[in-house]
Formats: C-alpha cells, structure tokens, sequence
C-alpha cells in the first residue's frame, strides 16, 4: 500500500484488522502525520467505530467501557474528546464514514495528555498479550 485511501479501503474492508493500523501509523509517521500515534493506540487497544445505523462510533451509556459487540471501546475521556460538540449525555458520535470516526479519534488521542497516552498504551499490553 503506497496511499492513505490504500491503507483506508484495507480498513474499510477488514474493520477488525489490527495488523494492518499498526502499519497504516508507521506510513502516517514516515509523512509526519500526527494521527500516527491515535492509529497505533486504537490498534493497541483494539478500538473501531461502529455503526449504529445513522451514528458512527457508540460508546455504552454506562459504566463498563470495556466492549460492546466484540471490540473494545474509548475510554470516556478520549471519547469526549473525538467529538468536542458532543452532549455529555451521550454515547453516539455523528461521522459520515469509519474513516471520518478514526480519523477524529486518532486526533483527540494526540490532545490527551502524554501521561493518558502512556496510561492507555500501558493498560493495552495485555490486550496484546492475549491475541
């Protein structure tokens, strides 16, 4: 793959394809792309946007953000961040595409604090470690 719509249409194809975000933030990194660490984290913890019909990336309502239809969700904080106009109350995120939603979240985990990224890719080791 030589183009990011390259490395997005393999994602649009396999949603659930780690292996291939993890390459997509090493390419986003050799073009100075400041996504590239938002793509690794989202790999790491094994994140992605689902569709919920007329809403791209849901977090549950409630207090386990651990997954929701077999993937892992954004912890809280990162969450709030994809999507600044976001009410408080809510779990959707309004995004045209999978893209469009990656996309944000990759730019809100680079305006977490460095001290959250850590924390978040630490707590992600184990995550790994099991697949």
């Amino acid at each position: 793959m030589t183009t990011e719509n390259d490395f997005q249409a393999a994602l649009d194809a396999t949603p659930a394809d780690w292996q291939t975000r993890l390459v997509f933030a090493d390419w986003l990194d050799d073009h100075g792309d400041a996504r590239a660490s938002g793509y690794r984290a989202l790999a790491a913890l094994r994140a992605r946007p689902h569709s919920t019909g007329s809403h791209w990336w849901s977090n549950a309502a409630d207090a386990d953000w651990s997954s929701h239809a077999g993937f892992n969700l954004l912890p809280e904080d990162w969450f709030e961040l994809t999507t600044p106009s976001m009410e408080s109350q809510s779990c959707h995120c309004d995004f045209e595409s999978r893209r469009a939603a990656e996309d944000a979240a990759a730019a809100a985990f680079c305006r977490l604090s460095a001290q959250r990224q850590t924390e978040l890719l630490h707590d992600a080791e184990p995550n790994e470690a099991r697949e």
